[in-house]
Order: C-alpha cells, then structure tokens, then sequence
C-alpha cells in the first residue's frame, strides 16, 4: 500500500516511507508532524492506497506458466493466479482500510 498526503489544492505526495499502521508511520517519523515540500502535516492527515493490482498480475504470470503445457495449462495457470491475486488484493484493501480508520 502507498501512504500519502494531499496539499490544499488536491495533490497528493507519497511518503517513502512503508507503514502498516500509523503507530508504525509514528516511530519510523519519531513524531506526530511531519514535513513536505516545506508544509507541515500530522501523521492523522496520512491516508492509505492500494499499490497495485495482484489479480491481473497473478493471472497474466500465471497464464504465461501455464502456457507451457497448451490451451488447458494456459486457462488453469491464469485461473489460478487470478485467484492467488485476488486474495493479496482483498488483503491490501483490508490494510489500507485498518489505515485509513486508525486514528493516533
């Protein structure tokens, strides 16, 4: 998941920093506030984003294995890493939930 910050006008600034709750986000900052692009923002301002789509990705490396063994190795190993995929994905959009309602 991405953790980012959004500006008065509606920008977002990803951190580069990786947290999976913001007591995380706070001992890696050593703080509460925190500096980008010369504005101070508190670490409750931080929200979460899922980072990408594991069910394509799954499904396209798993249909790329399976190709090795025809049609029918082709359609089992996309099935299946769709479905290996689309388990990380529900586990990123869970996290970035826990993040998104967590309050410090």
């Amino acid at each position: 998941m991405k953790l980012y910050v959004t500006d008065i006008e509606g920008r977002k600034h990803y951190l580069k920093t990786i947290a999976k709750s913001r007591g995380e986000l706070y001992r890696q900052l050593g703080g509460s506030n925190f500096q980008v692009g010369g504005v101070i923002y508190n670490i409750n301002q931080v929200k979460a984003e899922k980072d990408t789509d594991q069910t394509s990705l799954g499904a396209v490396i798993g249909g790329a294995v399976g190709a090795f063994a025809g049609i029918p190795g082709f359609l089992a190993g996309a099935a299946i890493g769709g479905a290996l995929g689309y388990q990380d994905d529900k586990k990123e959009i869970e996290q970035v939930n826990l993040f998104n309602t967590e309050i410090l």
